[in-house]
């Protein structure tokens, strides 16, 4: 997850979802995952947005990197 400045101007959780092979991204699949975080931890924590993608960017360590997905939100 990474933050993103929503219209009010404020930070909020942005989650980027890598599905297995045989999944495909949907509404409902999105709507079921911020109600499983929801009910996993804090409200203010679950993300209001979801992003399916094929695969995150990580280092050569196999860290992940965050701000090529800030990137990718800001355009």
């Amino acid at each position: 997850m990474v933050g993103y400045q929503d219209e009010d101007a404020l930070i909020k959780p942005y989650a980027f979802v890598v599905l297995k092979p045989d999944q495909s991204g949907n509404a409902a699949l999105e709507e079921e995952i911020k109600a499983f975080v929801k009910e996993s931890i804090a409200l203010y924590k679950y993300p209001r947005w979801v992003d399916f993608v094929s695969e995150l960017p990580r280092t050569a360590g196999g860290k992940l990197q965050r701000f090529i997905l800030q990137e990718k939100l800001n355009g």
